[in-house]
């Protein structure tokens, strides 16, 4: 029951088209929108939106790893959380993930 509750929520949330707005004005050449159109080459946009949101109803945390090339964002990947580790900093605050 708990797993087709979250795949509805899930699948919703992938459904709902992405919009970028600066102000009131619409930008619909954003390069945010394919960037989640299609985040990586092995991701779909919608299979990359319904990952992050199965992790963060399941898990209660979602991770997202960016690639650069050229000092641009290119791809991103949702990472699994219950392979992720925090490495507290001296002031008790994140200060990497492994």
């Amino acid at each position: 029951m708990c797993y087709r509750a979250v795949r509805m929520i899930a699948e919703a949330a992938a459904s709902v088209p992405w919009l970028v707005y600066q102000g009131r004005e619409e930008i619909p050449d954003h390069p945010l929108l394919a960037l989640v159109e299609r985040p990586n080459p092995l991701d779909t946009g919608v299979s990359f939106i319904e990952a992050i949101c199965s992790n963060l109803l399941l898990y209660g945390n979602a991770y997202i790893e960016a690639a650069f090339i050229d000092e641009r964002l290119r791809e991103i990947y949702s990472l699994r959380p219950d392979r992720m580790s925090v490495t507290p900093g001296k002031n008790g605050w994140p200060s990497a993930y492994v």
